[in-house]
């Protein structure tokens, strides 16, 4: 029955713990989601570009075509849409892009100075206690017990992946994040639009 007991009390702790987890993802989303569009709302207030493309892709979905246009003429405006579509689109996730990795970015660093403060009370409290007699092999006892080795390595490993994601952001700014590769795909893709009706046409 104490085995019975233990495993469903085992049970209902796994649940909990998931619950949490699955709520903790959930606020996760919803605050990176507002932020991400608080920051877009307010950058473009001063960039017109951004402001011109959050317009246009409210703008584009309600564009109509004419059904009485031929039938060339209608596959035409409907790349061209499409095609002003993916542009816009794409623009506008690069900014959210920047936004959700630097919402991510200062959530790490508010955790590592959140643990680099409890690891500094635990130093000062450690020294308290072996100026008062403590032994070092008590206060090894205590930080066993306590996992603050491991919280240590957390720290360290947040540390390591914010330095990793760092990189990783540098990276994408030089394969195209700036503002010149967006225009040379841009003109990239018209050049394949252009090729695309001239066949269309033959």
């Amino acid at each position: 029955m104490s085995n019975f007991a233990n495993e469903i009390e085992k049970q209902l702790v796994n649940k909990a713990v998931e619950h949490e987890i699955e709520r903790i993802k959930s606020n996760w989303k919803i605050r990176e989601a507002n932020y991400v569009e608080n920051m877009l709302e307010e950058e473009s207030n001063y960039n017109e570009s951004l402001r011109r493309d959050l317009r246009r892709r409210d703008n584009i979905s309600d564009m109509k075509i004419n059904s009485d246009d031929d039938f060339l003429e209608q596959r035409q405006k409907e790349r061209s849409k499409a095609s002003r579509h993916f542009r816009v689109n794409r623009r506008i996730k690069k900014a959210k892009l920047k936004y959700r990795f630097q919402y991510v970015t200062n959530k790490l660093l508010e955790s590592t100075d959140m643990l680099e403060s409890v690891h500094s009370l635990i130093d000062e409290a450690e020294r308290r206690l072996i100026s008062r007699g403590f032994s070092q092999d008590k206060i090894e006892i205590l930080r066993k017990c306590f996992d603050v080795d491991e919280g240590a390595e957390i720290l360290n490993n947040i540390k390591e992946w914010l330095s990793i994601l760092l990189e990783l952001w540098a990276s994408n700014l030089k394969q195209g994040l700036n503002d010149e590769a967006i225009i040379k795909e841009e003109e990239e893709e018209k050049s394949c639009v252009i090729k695309s009706y001239t066949q269309l046409a033959k």
